[in-house]
């Protein structure tokens, strides 16, 4: 698999990054110049999330 800005969905959204922190991770990094990343990064639920684990 290969992981580009072209393949990669920008999640948005929190509530999608918070089902699917995988892919809001990759997300972040392949599209990191998008603003709206920004505010999933900022998001504490999604931050507390990736910190502490699933669950």
């Amino acid at each position: 698999m290969v992981i580009h800005p072209d393949n990669t969905p920008a999640i948005a959204d929190v509530a999608e990054a918070l089902d699917n922190i995988g892919l809001a991770v990759i997300s972040t990094v392949t599209k990191s110049e998008d603003p709206r990343i920004n505010a999933i990064i900022a998001a504490e639920p999604v931050t507390a999330r990736t910190r502490r684990g699933p669950g």
